[in-house]
């Protein structure tokens, strides 16, 4: 969704500097602004389900920022069940997860999609030195959780 940011050197800040994560309320720029869009229309023809929303990040380690526990959408326990499966899947790994507040006044692609689309969300941050080869195992892991 960022490719000019990512190529400047950003993850998070587009090409004009701003954080798309904290532009899902306002959607005053471009690529929050079509992706609204695009889901709007997909949900409107197809009358489908949004099951899951991910957000790719980078940071300095893998963290696991999901929703609130209490917070049930269309698919509960598909994050946790994909999670708790890396855990028993890699030895030693214990998966760094951050459950935002219930009432996280925050609005950012996580909160967005629960609260549009009712969707399961979660923000994984990608820690900037974990091996490729480690990413590429949690995500086989992950795909064949469910």
């Amino acid at each position: 969704m960022n490719p000019d940011g990512v190529d400047m050197g950003h993850w998070r800040h587009n090409a004009n500097g701003v954080d798309l994560n904290r532009d899902w309320g306002n959607f005053n720029q471009s690529e929050t602004r079509l992706v609204k869009l695009y889901m709007e229309q997909v949900t409107k023809h197809s009358k489908g389900e949004v099951v899951a929303m991910l957000d790719f990040h980078s940071t300095w380690e893998d963290i696991f920022y999901t929703l609130s526990p209490k917070l049930k959408g269309n698919y509960p326990g598909l994050y946790p069940k994909m999670i708790k499966a890396m855990k028993n899947k890699i030895e030693g790994y214990e998966p760094n997860i951050s459950p935002r507040p219930i009432n996280e006044p925050r609005i950012n692609s996580m909160t967005y999609f629960f609260h549009i689309y009712n969707a399961e969300a979660m923000v994984f941050e990608i820690g900037d030195n974990t091996p490729s080869e480690e990413i590429t195992q949690k995500a086989i892991i992950a795909a064949k959780a469910y």
